[in-house]
């Protein structure tokens, strides 16, 4: 027999397996075709199965690459399937509960608006290619995402408590002087404050939106005003500022056009979707 591979599991490629070791239908099972409807290979209590559902079953089930090679013996199997399928379906009909049906007969409806949906798309959201003006201006106006833009160095004093208002207005009187002096690490090493040291660059999401604002406004060897977070004083000195050249357009090309194809395409969608609600004749009504 014949090998075929299948691709995935549905209702319909289980009865497949399940029919593998099942003797062919008796001639006493096979209705003359002479007395049905062209095209129709069997019925469950009066409920025709096409050819076309057969094939479109096969289809479903199995790739592309592998439909020459199904014979009459997969198909039999496939239509004894089919059978199956429908006598469950018939039998479940009469003793399911109404909501029940109502649910199947709802998630069918959105599967099947949602094979229309994606025809729609094909024919009148088709993106155009993304230009080359474009990826190099998004590579010029946003360095950042490609190791390029800034690298500021910074070093802050801070407390790690909230100071009562006499240690407070002390500290603030400290700070003043503090600006001052060039090395702000041994003097948090032997301060009356335990005041804590940190040096590190600026990243993204490393600082209190504050704090981040401040070492952003700062110019080389420039010392902040105190930026207070919960109460507690900080004090900010910007040491240096290195330019940092992005990644080669080169290199991060194909990802810029990928992030901008899919901007274009939930674009399309948008326009299309637009386009049909305008030629429909839409009537909006309160819910109930």
């Amino acid at each position: 027999m014949t090998m075929v591979r299948v691709v995935r599991i549905t209702v319909a490629t289980l009865g497949l397996l399940l029919s593998a070791c099942d003797t062919p239908p008796s001639d006493q099972a096979v209705i003359n075709s002479t007395k049905v409807q062209e095209g129709t290979l069997a019925t469950v209590n009066g409920e025709s199965i096409t050819s076309a559902e057969l094939d479109a079953m096969l289809e479903r089930a199995f790739s592309n690459r592998n439909m020459a090679k199904i014979d009459q013996s997969v198909r039999s199997k496939a239509l004894e399937s089919l059978i199956s399928a429908k006598a469950m379906q018939q039998s479940m009909l009469g003793s399911l509960e109404a909501d029940k049906i109502q649910d199947i007969e709802l998630r069918t409806a959105a599967f099947k608006q949602e094979l229309y949906v994606k025809e729609y798309l094909l024919v009148h959201a088709q993106p155009k290619p993304v230009e080359s003006r474009r990826i190099q201006d998004y590579y010029d106006q946003n360095p950042h995402e490609f190791g390029g833009g800034e690298r500021r160095i910074f070093e802050m004093l801070s407390t790690d408590q909230r100071p009562d208002e006499a240690l407070r207005n002390k500290l603030l009187l400290e700070l003043s002087n503090i600006k001052e002096l060039g090395d702000w690490l041994t003097y948090a090493e032997s301060d009356p404050f335990n005041l804590n040291y940190q040096r590190a660059d600026l990243n993204p999401g490393l600082l209190d939106v504050a704090l981040d604002q401040a070492v952003n406004a700062l110019e080389v060897n420039q010392v902040s005003e105190a930026v207070f977070i919960a109460g507690r004083p900080h004090l900010l000195r910007l040491l240096s500022v290195e330019t940092l050249q992005p990644r080669p357009l080169s290199e991060v090309r194909a990802s810029i056009r990928q992030k901008l194809g899919a901007e274009q395409l939930r674009q399309s969608i948008k326009l299309a979707s637009d386009r049909a609600i305008q030629q429909a004749d839409v009537k909006r009504f309160p819910a109930r």
